[in-house]
């Protein structure tokens, strides 16, 4: 489990001009739904880079991959469970929860946070920018807010 506080600080490293509204909604849905704290910080590091936690991302009016990527996590159907994409983009909790069973199937199938980030991008390039970023992000919260408490 992650705490409220931890997310909190997270979103505020991640994402400084997030608005303390808009930061607390994020950090509940990860609290709810984290099972640690390394989850919870892979998944702030994940939508920070997928949405940068817009709520026109997470509810949908904006989508990516030609529609094929929803919510503040991005996620695809093979994602979604025997869920529709309208409940996904209706309910931030709902998108949270199936965001943090992907990265515990993905923890499972590898061990390091650069496989899991490759997995989630869709690449097989270690070097490849997004990897890059979303790892020094995981490191930075990780250092900041795990280590530094």
């Amino acid at each position: 489990m992650i705490s409220l506080a931890t997310v909190l600080a997270a979103l505020a490293i991640a994402s400084p001009n997030l608005s303390e509204a808009r930061a607390a909604h994020v950090a509940a849905d990860i609290a709810a739904e984290a099972e640690d704290v390394e989850q919870g910080l892979t998944l702030v590091t994940i939508a920070r880079f997928e949405s940068d936690f817009r709520e026109e991302v997470e509810n949908c009016a904006i989508t990516g991959d030609d529609g094929e990527a929803v919510s503040l996590f991005q996620l695809h159907a093979r994602w979604y469970e025997r869920h529709t994409q309208e409940e996904i983009c209706a309910s931030s909790r709902l998108a949270t929860l199936l965001a943090a069973r992907a990265v515990s199937y993905l923890r499972r199938m590898v061990r390091t946070p650069e496989l899991l980030f490759m997995r989630y991008v869709g690449t097989s390039n270690p070097r490849d920018r997004r990897i890059v970023s979303r790892l020094a992000l995981l490191r930075k919260l990780t250092r900041e807010v795990v280590y530094a408490s």
